[in-house]
């Protein structure tokens, strides 16, 4: 039996790269540090971040009760049914079965030295049971480890119907400011659970940390630089989505640029709108600028944006006519600017739109029956009046023939068509559908279009196939054609009737297509038909254009003009008619094959491997087909193309492998035979050649 090495080891002397000892501990130490830089920066901003997914109480945290209502870690939860906020733990106290009390869970000893102020977070699950129940969780801070004294910073009830309300039942984070007085190096966080006898309270994920001032609010409306802004307009901005959460935002106002003349930095509430009373003057520029702010500072680099109001009022007039000049009446009129307003024409066409505001407006009308008119850039000044009159087109609509009536032979495929005919003024869009079979066979009537638009006073032709193949002489088959209209100006029922009569048409069968010639294209497409009396000629088309008639041979030879793929048909001709074409695909492949990356390497350790993904595509025509066969190495071996073994025979071995420390020899069989070494290692230094 041959006798092999493992990939693994292979991949070692082609890939690896080792670091001996002094590198490994430099390398250690840089990992140490880097470790305590990331939770030093870390600290620096969380002081305590607690999820209770391991001991409880956690290492630091103390519980006391005066009752046996208390808190505990678990990771599910019941009274209610809920799960971890996150991880696999969270704190529960068990109010469900303790009638009355209080238990504190009270953190470590916390420094706020490092900065002003602080907030305290969590997460607690809120539940719809025992509504009336108000069992809650009051938060309250202390620089001592005793809750007397410790001033209280918020409560949150259990049920979601008591505050704060809540909609559904599930985890909610609520956070807490600690007052500025607690600045000092010791500092505990109480969560005082009282049980009302309702549901288990559940609470996850405590973090205490600094207060940062909020960042940079977003604009909402008006767009910065937008003009045409309606005097009675709000101001409008989003909450900022960095930094920490506003308390409230400093709004300046003015048509003055830095704004101060109008409002000049007055907190406007932790609201994200001002309505400017009075109401702003026309054809006036303004500028604000939004502040985001709490306690521990306001945003920095906040923007200031502009707008200009618009102009004025002014009235917008006219009349609703047809294409005859005849007045409309109910047609919907619509002007759309910096608002949008829409009336009805009058019994004499007209309409009106008084005091709307000055500037530039699309003007429409619409009412069934006629094609939908638009005029932009209609224009109001400014205590001026605007005539704008709109015509709206109608079309009409016939189809002929009516009722669509065809004789046709067997096996014949007849090509018929309807017109259909728009005498009126507007464009017409027709749309098609067939049904009212007279049978489950649908394949004898088809329309390869079924919708399509006619110009005003013009006609268009609408293909309509009925195919015989297959069908007995005396067959007669009937189908609906509905015609629909839009504008609306009518729908049109067609009756299709197809009868089959006459002498049997002969169709090509056997239809090939066969690719004879990969640089040049050329194709040979063969078929069989014994064709009957009355027989002309067969027709041949590529993707539906004719490009040969062939007088009677049952071959044609053709030359594709480019790689891709083709479809031929083939079609027998008679006195009476033609036959349903016998189709065929053929493919002039021209396939590019890529590959990503364009090549494969890795660096794999010992008793290591690495996948290293590779994507093959085709940018080219036609189909793609590839394999992999045994690689080769950059010495020009093959490691996977390994010759039969046997169990008792080796006739290719490794007689021996010397590497670093490594010295190990075998034979060919029986003297040796299979040895595993694959489990032996040694070390190397960088740099130095083996």
């Amino acid at each position: 039996m041959r006798e092999r090495f493992t990939q693994e080891f292979n991949q070692l002397l082609i890939n690896s790269i080792f670091i001996n000892k002094n590198q490994a501990k430099s390398m250690k130490k840089f990992l140490t540090m880097l470790f305590f830089v990331i939770i030093a920066t870390l600290s620096s901003y969380a002081q305590l971040s607690e999820s209770f997914d391991g001991t409880f109480p956690p290492s630091g945290w103390t519980i006391s009760s005066s009752s046996s209502l208390a808190w505990s870690g678990v990771t599910a939860g019941t009274y209610p049914t809920c799960t971890p906020h996150s991880g696999a733990g969270m704190a529960k106290c068990n109010s469900f079965s303790v009638s009355s009390g209080t238990a504190q869970l009270i953190t470590p000893s916390i420094n706020f030295t490092a900065a002003p102020i602080h907030t305290v977070s969590f997460w607690m699950y809120r539940d719809a049971g025992y509504s009336t129940s108000a069992d809650k969780v009051d938060v309250s801070i202390n620089t001592t480890a005793s809750p007397i004294g410790a001033t209280l910073l918020g409560t949150i009830n259990r049920a979601k119907n008591l505050a704060p309300v809540v909609a559904v039942a599930g985890w909610y984070q609520y956070t807490f400011t600690a007052p500025g007085s607690f600045t000092g190096a010791a500092n505990y966080v109480f969560f005082a659970g009282t049980s009302t006898y309702g549901n288990n309270m559940y609470i996850d994920d405590v973090v205490v940390a600094p207060l940062l001032a909020p960042g940079v609010a977003g604009i909402g409306t008006p767009a910065s630089g937008a003009t045409g802004i309606l005097p009675t307009a709000t101001l409008n901005w989003t909450a900022p989505a960095t930094g920490g959460a506003p308390s409230g935002y400093k709004l300046y106002f003015g048509t003055n640029n830095p704004p101060t003349n109008v409002v000049n930095g007055t907190n406007v509430g932790n609201v994200l709108t001002y309505d400017p009373t009075p109401d702003m003057v026309f054809n006036t520029t303004y500028y604000w600028k939004v502040v985001p702010t709490n306690a521990a500072g306001d945003a920095t680099g906040a923007p200031v944006w502009s707008f200009t109001t618009m102009a004025g009022f002014g009235d917008l007039k006219g009349f609703v006519l047809n294409c005859y000049g005849v007045p409309v009446q109910g047609a919907t009129v619509a002007a759309v600017g910096p608002a949008t307003y829409t009336t009805a024409s009058a019994l004499d066409g007209s309409y009106q739109f008084l005091a709307i505001p000055a500037s530039t407006y699309t003007v429409g009308a619409q009412k069934l029956g006629y094609n939908t008119v638009t005029v932009p850039g209609v224009v109001v000044t400014a205590s001026g009046t605007t005539n704008q009159n709109i015509t709206l087109t109608q079309p009409g609509m016939t189809v002929l023939p009516n009722p669509n009536n065809v004789t046709v032979s067997p096996n014949e495929f007849f090509n018929g068509a309807f017109a259909v005919t728009n005498a009126g003024c507007g464009q017409l869009t027709w749309t098609a559908s067939i049904g009212s079979w007279s049978s489950a066979n649908h394949t004898w009537f088809s329309m390869p279009t079924l919708t399509g638009n006619v110009a005003a006073s013009s006609n268009g032709s609408v293909p309509a196939y009925f195919n015989a193949s297959g069908l007995a002489v005396g067959t007669a088959l009937s189908a609906v054609v509905t015609f629909t209209s839009n504008p609306d100006v009518g729908t049109i029922a067609v009756p299709v009737n197809m009868v089959v009569a006459g002498s049997a048409l002969v169709p090509v069968t056997n239809l090939a297509g066969t690719l004879t010639d990969q640089f040049t294209g050329a194709v040979t497409l063969n078929w069989t038909c014994a064709p009957g009396a009355g027989f002309l000629y067969y027709t041949v088309k590529r993707n539906g254009t004719q490009i040969a008639i062939v007088p009677s041979a049952t071959t044609y030879n053709d030359v594709l003009p480019t790689y891709g793929s083709y479809t031929y048909e083939v079609a027998a001709w008679y006195t009476d008619g033609q036959t349903a074409p016998a189709s065929v695909v053929v493919e002039w492949p021209n396939p590019t094959m890529t590959w990503t990356p364009a090549a494969l390497a890795a660096t794999v350790w010992s008793t290591r491997s690495k996948i290293v993904p590779l994507t093959v595509g085709n940018t080219g025509q036609g189909t793609l087909a590839f394999e992999f066969p045994d690689y080769t190495d950059n010495a020009g071996h093959s490691p996977l193309a390994y010759c039969t073994a046997g169990s008792t025979t080796n006739d290719e071995f490794i007689s021996r492998v010397q590497f670093g420390t490594i010295n190990n020899a075998s034979a060919s069989y029986p003297a040796g035979g299979y040895t595993n070494f694959t489990a032996v290692s040694t070390d190397l230094e960088m740099n130095v050649p083996y």
